[in-house]
Order: C-alpha cells, then structure tokens, then sequence
C-alpha cells in the first residue's frame, strides 16, 4: 500500500521565515495512523532545493544536495521545511514502520545561476545565450552547457527525450567516452564507464546518495516519458549494489505507450558496476484511474463494461509492476498560494498569509471516490492513497476498511465481469448491465493463510438495487457483504461456483465467504478462537451499546475493550475458547461502549458444506464473554433474548458511505440457532460470584490487604519443594517469608517478599503465618515476573489473577490503630479495606478521631513507583478517594487515643483494580473533593521529564479553602519517599518545620515552598523537565503566583502556563532515611518515611496565595486592625510598613520567608489605639519574597514585600 504523502502547493508555512516550514512536520504527525490503518510505503515530495526556493514544490530541481539547510534561491528552508525538519519525519516514519519514497527529478534543471552560449545550433546559425550554467552552494553538482539538450553530441531539441518542456534538458550521454580526472580513482568516474556521461554518472552518485545518506527505500520517477530508458535502467540498478530498489515510473501516456516504455526498461541488464543485474520498473496506471474518473463523474451514465479492459494489467503487463491510483497531484491542482493578507479568502500563518487557487490541468475525481477505491482496493496491483483523500475529504475512515478488506480477501487471480458469465439478472432482466460491474479474486489457498478470495459488485446506477449471477471463486460456502452495506444478509455460492451479487445504486458491495474477521493493523486479535470453517450459514446477535448497563460482567456493565462470542459445539469458557462466532464493531472485535455490536454465528445449512465446529439447527447459543481488565473468560448466564418480531434500531461503527442507523427487526427469540435469524439480547450476567483481584503492570512491590477475614495469604509450595499448597490469595504467586509461603523463612538471605509495618517501633516486620494478617492489615508484597523461580520453564507475565473468595465482611471495622508520640513518623500505619467492595474514604459516617484525613497508596505505574495521595474535602491524585479491593494504604495517627472506624455503609458496591490507579486520575494532578457542594479550587502542578532513561510525571494539588484555619492544619498531607533505586520526579510543597506536603488546605495570605528534583537510581540527579499548570479558579481579588528563584521568574497561576527547567542535583533536595533491609534481587520496599528538605538549599519554587485586601468586616464598618502596604515595594535597602489599631492590645509584626523561617520580629509589644509604622531593612534578607505579618488581638492581616538587588 502505498500513500502520496502530500498534494499540489502543499501549505508553505510562514514563507517570510526560515523556521516557518510545516509539511515535513505534517508527514510526521499523521505516520502512526498511517502505518495503523495498513500503509506500507510513503511517497514524499521531492526534497531537494528547487529554483523557486521556498515556493518550489521540487519538480524544478536546482541543488541536488541542498535539502533545506544552505541559503540560496532566496531562503534555507525548502517549501516542505530544513533538511533537519525532513530527516526527523523520514526517522518517525522508519519508527512507525513505514518505507519512504522519494520523489526523483532527473530530466530536467531549473534556476541557473547565469547564462552561456549552447553548444551546438541545430541547423546551423550562430550559436545563442542560454540559462544553462548552475554553480550549486553545496559545491556538489555544478553543470554546463553540455550537461544539457543541445550540445555536441546531441545537437537537436527532439522530442520526446531531447526536448526541453519543463527547464533545462539533461543530456546523460555526453562525454561518455573520456577519462574525467586522471589523477582519481577509476578515472574519475563513480562507478565506472557506463557508456553513460558526466552527467548521468553524477546523477547515479546522487541517486545512491538519496538512498544510503538520506534514507530513502523506494523512488517515484517524475516525467520518464521524457527520459530516454537507456539511461533510466541502468540509473535504477545502480541505485544499490544488492538488490535493486523498488523503482516507479510516471509516464503520462496511453497504455500501450506505457507498457512499450516499461518493457525497454525492463530489457536491460547491467553488466557494469553493480553487474549482472535485471531492471525492475513499476508503472503508474493513468488509463485505469481516467476509466475511474468517467466512471465516478459520469452522474450513471458510465458503460460499466468499459472496466473489462481498462488499465495496464488488463492491458498485458504483470500486476507486480502496476500501481493504482485514484487521484495525485497532477490531477487535483489545487493548492496554496501566496496572497495579500487583505485579499478575500486569505489565510494567515504567522505573518504571511496564502490563498488557495487552481493550477492548469485541474482534473479532479468529484463524486463517488469511494468506489473508485473500492476497484483499486480490490484489483491486482499496488494502490495508491492520496493525501487530501485520506486526510482531508473524509475518506479516510473507509480507506481503513477497504485496506483490512484487501489485507484478508483479495489475494490471487483477478477476473472482469466479462470472464465471470454473467446472467440472471436482479431484478429479473429489469436493466442494462452497462450499469453493474463485477470483479473476483480467486484467493491464495496455498499460502495456508485461510485467504479465500472475493466478488466486488459495484452499481452505477443513481437509484436501487442491481445484482447478477457469477463464477465466483467459491463453491458450497454462504458468502456476506464486508462492506457492512448489507449487514443482516447472506448470498450462497452453490457447488457450481455461481452465486448472486448485488450491490445499491451509486455502491458497491465486498462479497467474501463467512467467518472471516478482517481488522485494523492497530487491532489486536481475539481472545477467541474462531474454529468455525468460514462460509457458513449465519444466524445473528445484536448487543445494542443502549443496553449496556443490563450486560454485566464481574459484577459491572460491559466496559470497552470487553469481548464476546458465541461458544462452538462442546466448548467451554477458558481462555482462548472455541467459537463459531466473534462478536464485532464495524472491524474492531471489542465493546466500544458507543455502537451496537453483531455476532454472526456460523451454521451448518442446506447447499453448505458441514463443519463440527459449526452450530447446527435447534442448538443452545451460549454466549461468552472475555473481561479485558481481568483477563478472563465466562459463560454468561441470565440471558435475555428479546421475543421475534420485536423492532429495535441499529447503529453500526461502519463508512459512512455504507449509512448510519437503520430500523430492523427479530426474526428469532429462543435462543437457539436458526439459520438467517436476528436475536437481540438485552441482558447477562457474566463473571465470577466474587470477581478477583489483578495485579497489572510489571515486577514491583504493592499495598495489599486481604479482602475477607477468613482469607489468608497462601502459598503455593511448589512439590520439588517438599509442602503441601497452602490456599489464599497468594497462591499462585511466588511468596517467601513466613509459614506457609513458598520458601519458609525469616527474611534473611533476602528471600522475603512479604511485610507488614509496624508503628510502635518503625519496622517492617514479617507476619508469621499465612494466616496471621488481621482483618484491615495492609501489607506489602513484590509481585515478581515468575511465579515458579524453582522451575526453568516459561517467565510468568502480567497482569496476575489472583481469585479471591471467602465470608465477607458486613459490619463496621475498627482498625484499632495506636499513636507512639515518641516516633519520628507520626502515628503511621499500613491498613487495608476490609471489605470485599471498593470504599470510600470521604463517606461521612467514617470515625476519624485524632487521624489525618489524608491516605496514601502506592502504585507501581504511577512516577516509576510512586504515592498516590487523597484528603478528604480536598482532594488529590487517587480517584476520588476510592480504596479499591485488596488495597493497602497508608494513613497517620496525629495524637493520644486515636480510632479510625471503617462504616460498611462506606462500600461502594464496586469493584477496581488496585494498581494503575494514576491512569485513571485527571491529568494535571488528581479528581476533585467529593461530599462538598462546592469543589475547592487548586492549584495544580505538573512536573514532566525523562529521568534514568524514563519518562516520568509527578503532580502537586494544593486545594485554596477561603475558610480554612489559619496555617498548615491538619488537612495537609505528608509526602512520602518512593522505593529506593527508582527512576523519579518529585515536586512537593513543603510546611514551616520543612516537611514535605502533597496536598494543602491554604487559608488567607500564604506562601508556601515547591520544591522539584529528580532521581536516578534513587540518587539526586540532573534532568531536563516541563513545569507546567492548570489555570485556578479563586474567589474574586484573590491572586496565585508562581516565583521561581533560580531564574528570577514569576508566573500568574490562574492562567495555564508551563515553563522548562534544569534540575541540577546539586540543588536542595529531599532526604530520608533508607529503608529497613528487606531486599529481593535487589528490591527494596518503598519506604513509609516523611521526606524533609535537607537543609543544603531553599525550595527553587514559593507559590504565594493572596486573598483580596478588604479594610471592611462582613458588617461594613471599619476594621478594627488595618495592616498598610509596605512602601516601597519592591525595595532593595529599607522599606516602611504602616498599620493602625482599633483599641489598644498586645501587637507582634513580624517577617517570614518563603519557607515560612521568621526572620526578623519588628513589633512587639503592647501598642494604644492610633497610627504606628515600622521600619524592614532588608539589607540581611535574601532577594525574594517575604510575609508582613500582623497579629492583634483575634486577628491576623498578612502583606507581601519583595526584595531585589
């Protein structure tokens, strides 16, 4: 497949700059949907620098070398972009796995540097000034009167390889005959004497240079009817000294014309340079795409017959050496170009504008394209898509379909509808054939690959339905439309190869045998084994995305990416199962969640051969569903068939040319095959009585809990070990550490990959039997890749099934956690849900006396291994404060006698993964506060980079609450450290006593510290990384500002920004302890420990949240305290700050930095009532910005100073 990766006068950008060049950039961006949809090979345009510069669409070749980086002919750039812009999209093409072909120019020059005398007159005279001298700026390439048309060996203009219609003839054979440079290499010759000439040997060196420097795999020849083919074949073998390069020729001319030219070149063998080579040379076929043209722009009036014959195969030549195309760039002429930004219809870019405006030769396919695709699609020969097709005018969609259609059914021999015996007309004799045109490919069955060829019937009629009787290659198989114009219908090809194809008026249709699946490149294979043999009877099931919520699987609504079947005779549900039919989408084999879905269930029926994997007359359609998030496979149960007769709307994921909805009825509703039938279900329970808990991702320690109370860990005990299977919900994993587990012991020798946390004495301490966690004891668990380390057999993989059964939980737990003031950490404890449903932390009927509302979970996917955070009535980075099943987390005690009491009226009824969890969290930094009725706003950071060779993300939410307590309360969360080793970013904030926070309630004026860093291999390190912000949304008068103190910045944070930094690993940084030992192959645990500043440095970062200064009580009157503003401000030696008292009390000003350190105390003493003022020598303070705050009386009143230097 091949795709024109551009068009006519493809936008030049800002063509005033150099930089402004954006085609290159566009190939790049669409390569992965290309390769995606089934594109091999991308045509690009030529890249060399042309005569016109900037405006060139490089068929007007000038420097040979030059691909957008030396300034000459009036720019750098060419029109596509620089040279680097070309190499970067031929890099991300090469990585999506796509071939480039270049564009190749050589017949012709343009844009000499001056002029000179021709060499020889045809017909004697005297000899006149022509544009024929090129001095190039790369100094590669320059040429002369005798490298073109007319010279001394060719004194003559004749057409059609000596004369000049587009620039400056190329001659390649002059000078063939002497030495070059006698003092080089093989005489200065490239690659040898060639009976070719200077020229044309430079113009081989340049060709292999495209292909070996460049990248080039493949090339589009330009105007070879004009070249003469003795020089273009050995120009095409010497292109690389192993195998030859795909070459494509375009030859303007009629078939026969053509396929003389290819043949001459094709005649050729080398036996020069690379030697003893053939030349190979692919053919545009411009007779067939003229027979499209008519066809499609002929309003019906086309004879379809006329197809019988068109095009070069048809004509005679080999389909490997054909390309199709239904439209290029010399037939569709419109394009941009330059304008006035004050003329009508102009488009600005930068600060120039284009207009778009038609060139000669405008010849355009302007209606019914898609089927014109549809011929290409299903021919022999290489099709070709076009740019503006694909990208542009909405055919892109259906030029996915029809090349999974090609990729899986036309395959073999192609035969016209004049080989086919066509008769027996629908309706009967009713039309003139001139109308209808049908083609077949007669499939590959020795390739073993199942391709079973097809029948393509295309209608040029303006109105209904026309079909025929024709040979097919087919015999005793039901044959459907995968066109999905029809889509309830069948045809049968009978034991004489004869079957009824049809297609609507201005349509066609894609008849192929039954049962097969043809699919996106980007579409991954079924769960599902489809052993049914195709051509089939079909009985069909629709499930309407409307009914979603009564499909349930473990216990949920059918989710995308889900999967269902219809299981074969004597199957059963396991992975991988035997079916005779797989549910679709249009071509996708999972639940979108959006269209209704079709299972075409394949039977055995009357004119049919049999098959045992198909489902016969009268047996039980049992459907079976494949759960994407577990993994699994289930017979669904409780079906709900709707009775026969019941109407219900259709709405399919198909072209649009094949329609939208559509109204249709059941024939059927019993639940049991039928051939032709259409059931509709409208309900089912798949899934376990307990769906289990999966473990995602990759090797690397998690949370956990055990989610009934008689459940225990387990172990598997592998029998080479000499211990029976201890059941719970380790079992089929790995385990060491405790009685029980695969490897019984007690951590040393680092074998335990099982802890608990204990928070009277900070250890890791290791349970002692499989049986021996508590009801809500979380623990943590590394998850390794092998499940079996005793055995030398397969790797396990992930994700990790792990069943959970058991008695749940149904009261409330008390967790009967404890609080040790003597620990540096807090009250810290690792606990989990109890209960066997998801639970809700924020629920109002949980008991949380002396606790941080604040809890953490791990996740492995989240920064590299990293702490998800949520407060209640705040927010964060987990999901709406859901503790999923099985979840460990992690919560602080923050005093004496403290009780945390879990509500079962907090289970949620749902069921979640617990790990991952970050994928499913808003992007800049978490969900938003629940139980309130109106959200807090936030501040919400984002920290990108790559890190250790990672990508990696973390996140800072700080909630503004208007009516929170003044200072750091209770609601304000810990950062805590990720696992020792790991690839990280880290951006926190950080409390007056240096802690670090991940999430803070902010009342009044406040300053608080951001500090970023990054982590490789779990030591500070120096990194490249994107700060970046969501614009806040705060009460009116209120100001967020961002002040970076390494770069002097500052950014307002109610609009969205982002800005580039330089983590140095020398800056401040973050420190903690090290983890207790507790190492498997190498992994530690991550560690529950506070991170603090280091004290080697200042936060880089200070956000300063201001609330609007009022010098009102809510009542209107005069405040009793006004603080004023410091003047002057900003200030670099000494500033005043005046402030007025209502009544005479004890009054302290004082100045804080952006840690939140007081470093200087201006007042304080017992003042009267009345006017007073201070004085702030900054000359000890750091530039920065400091707090002014006054306390008098109950209140508190902030100012914000800034010093310079």
């Amino acid at each position: 497949m091949l795709f024109q990766g551009f068009h006519w006068n493809v936008h030049p950008g800002d063509h005033a700059t150099d930089s402004g060049g954006v085609w290159w950039d566009s190939v790049a961006t669409v390569a992965p949907r290309l390769a995606a949809g089934g594109v091999q090979t991308v045509w690009i345009p030529s890249p060399v620098k042309g005569g016109s510069g900037r405006w060139s669409m490089g068929y007007d070749p000038y420097d040979y070398y030059d691909l957008g980086s030396i300034g000459q002919k009036g720019s750098v750039r060419t029109r596509f972009g620089t040279e680097a812009q070309l190499r970067a999209a031929i890099a991300q093409m090469k990585t999506s796995g796509l071939r480039v072909m270049a564009d190749v120019v050589l017949n012709h020059r343009d844009g000499a540097d001056a002029q000179s005398n021709v060499a020889c007159v045809p017909g004697g005279g005297a000899p006149f000034l022509k544009w024929n001298v090129f001095n190039p700026l790369s100094g590669r390439f320059p040429a002369g009167p005798n490298a073109f048309h007319s010279n001394t060996t060719h004194c003559d203009f004749d057409a059609p390889y000596h004369d000049a219609p587009f620039g400056q003839d190329i001659c390649y054979f002059h000078d063939y005959d002497r030495v070059l440079d006698p003092s080089a290499p093989n005489n200065g010759w490239y690659h040898g004497q060639q009976g070719m000439g200077a020229t044309a040997d430079s113009l081989v060196a340049w060709g292999r240079w495209i292909m070996d420097d460049l990248g080039a795999d493949e090339v589009r020849l330009d105007a070879i009817k004009h070249i003469d083919p003795a020089f273009l074949a050995p120009w095409v073998v010497e292109l690389s000294s192993g195998e030859q390069p795909f070459a494509l020729g375009e030859n303007w001319s009629s078939t026969g014309e053509i396929i003389a030219y290819h043949n001459q070149v094709e005649s050729f063998n080398s036996t020069f340079g690379s030697g003893g080579k053939d030349a190979n040379m692919a053919m545009f076929d411009f007779g067939l795409r003229y027979a499209l043209r008519d066809m499609a722009n002929g309003g019906g009036s086309y004879d379809m017959q006329n197809l019988n014959g068109a095009g070069l195969h048809f004509g005679g030549l080999d389909p490997f050496d054909v390309v199709t195309f239904v439209e290029n760039h010399d037939v569709d002429r419109v394009g941009w170009q330059g304008a006035d930004c004050s003329e009508p219809g102009a488009v600005q870019t930068g600060s120039t504008c284009v207009k778009p405006g038609i060139d000669s030769g405008h010849d355009p396919i302007v209606s019914r394209k898609h089927m014109a695709y549809a011929v290409i699609m299903a021919s022999e020969g290489r099709p070709t898509v076009y740019w503006k097709d694909y990208v542009w005018f909405g055919l892109g969609d259906e030029i996915d379909w029809l090349m999974a259609l090609r990729r899986s059914t036309a395959q073999g021999e192609s035969r016209p509808m004049n080989a086919l015996s066509p008769g027996g007309t629908l309706p009967n004799n009713a039309f003139n054939l001139s109308d209808l045109w049908a083609l077949t490919r007669d499939g590959d069955a020795a390739s073993g690959a199942g391709r079973y060829g097809m029948a393509l019937a295309i209608n040029d009629a303006g109105g209904g339905e026309l079909g025929t009787y024709v040979n097919t290659p087919h015999s005793n198989l039901e044959l459907k439309d995968y066109s999905d114009a029809y889509a309830f219908e069948t045809t049968t090809a009978f034991g004489d190869n004869r079957a009824l194809v049809k297609a609507r008026g201005g349509n066609y249709a894609w008849w192929a045998p039954t049962g097969l699946y043809p699919r996106p490149l980007d579409e991954p294979a079924s769960a599902f084994n489809a052993s049914a043999a195709p051509g089939g009877k079909i009985h069909h099931i629709v499930l309407r995305a409307s009914d979603a919520s009564s499909l349930v699987v473990n216990g949920a609504p059918i989710q995308p990416g889900d999967q269902v079947a219809v299981l074969a005779p004597g199957a059963t549900a396991t992975s991988g199962a035997n079916v005779a039919g797989i549910g679709r989408v249009g071509q996708r084999l999972r639940w979108d969640g959006v269209h209704d879905m079709t299972i075409e269930v394949l039977g055995n029926g009357a004119n049919i051969g049999a098959d045992g994997s198909r489902l016969n007359d009268g047996d039980a359609l049992r459907l079976v569903v494949y759960d994407a998030d577990t993994q699994q496979t289930f017979e669904a149960g409780s079906v709900a068939w709707a009775s026969g007769g019941t109407g219900f709307t259709f709405n399919p994921l198909r072209p649009a040319s094949r329609g939208g909805a559509f109204s249709f009825g059941t024939t059927d509703g019993d639940g049991m095959y039928t051939d032709g039938a259409v059931s509709l279900v409208t309900a089912f329970e798949a899934g376990a009585s307990t769906p289990p808990i999966v473990l995602t991702g990759e090797a690397g320690w998690r949370m956990m809990a055990l989610p009934y109370p008689d459940l225990g860990l387990g172990g598997s005990d592998p029998a080479n070990q000499g211990g029976a299977v201890t059941p719970g919900l380790l079992e089929p994993l790995y385990t060491a550490g405790y009685a029980g587990a695969d490897i019984d012991e007690d951590g040393s020798g680092g074998y335990a990959n099982v802890f608990l946390y204990q928070e009277s004495d900070v250890s890791y301490p290791l349970p002692a039997t499989s049986t021996s966690v508590p009801t809500g004891r979380g623990f943590w668990f590394y998850a390794f890749e092998d499940d079996d380390p005793f055995t030398n057999g397969t790797q396990g993989t992930f994700p990790k099934v792990l069943p959970a059964s058991g008695t749940p939980l149904a009261t409330d737990h008390d967790f009967g956690i404890t609080y040790t003031s003597s620990s540096a950490f807090r009250g810290g404890h690792l606990l989990g849900n109890p209960y066997d449903q998801d639970l809700d932390w924020d629920h109002a009927d949980w008991t949380k006396t002396k606790i941080s509302s604040t809890i953490y979970v791990y996740d492995p996917a989240y920064n590299g291994g990293d702490y998800l955070s949520w407060t209640t009535g705040v927010g964060g980075t987990l999901k709406e404060g859901t503790i999923p099943v099985g979840q460990g987390f992690f919560v602080y005690a923050t005093g004496s006698n403290p009780r945390l009491v879990a509500p079962s009226s907090a289970r949620l009824g749902t069921w979640s993964p617990i790990n991952g969890l970050a994928e499913t969290a808003p992007e800049a930094s978490g969900a938003s506060a629940k139980n309130r009725e109106d959200t807090l706003p936030h501040v919400r950071l984002r920290l990108t980079g790559q890190v250790g060779g990672h990508n990696r993300t973390a996140r800072l939410a700080i909630a503004v609450d208007a009516d929170a307590a003044p200072g750091l309360d209770t609601r304000d969360a810990l950062a805590i450290a990720p696992a020792a080793g790991a690839d990280a970013l880290r951006l926190v904030a950080a409390t007056p006593e240096a802690d670090a926070l991940t999430v803070s309630a902010v009342p009044g004026e406040a300053l608080i510290p951001v500090h970023a860093e990054a982590i490789a291999s779990g030591a500070p390190s120096d990194a490249e990384a994107t700060l970046a912000w969501e614009p806040v949304a705060l009460p009116d008068g209120w100001t967020a500002t961002l002040f970076d103190r390494t770069s002097g910045q500052s950014y307002d944070l109610t609009t969205s920004g982002e800005v580039r930094l330089a983590l140095l690993a020398d800056d401040a940084r973050l420190d903690f302890p090290d983890a207790p030992e507790a190492q498997k192959q190498g992994s530690a645990a991550p560690s529950l420990l506070p991170l603090r500043l280091d004290g080697s440095g200042e936060a880089r970062f200070a956000i300063s949240i201001r609330p609007a200064i009022t010098t009102e009580t809510s009542g209107g009157a005069a405040s009793t305290f006004v603080l004023g503003a410091p003047l002057p401000n900003p200030t670099s030696s000494v500033t005043r700050i005046p402030f007025s008292l209502g009544a005479s009390t004890d009054a302290r000003l004082a100045v804080y930095d952006a840690l939140g350190r007081e470093v200087a105390v201006l007042v304080e003493a017992s003042l009267r009532a009345g006017e007073h003022e201070a004085t702030l020598d900054t000359a000890p303070l750091a530039p920065g910005v400091y707090v002014v705050r006054l306390t008098a009386g109950s209140e508190t009143l902030t100012r914000r100073v800034t010093v310079v230097r």
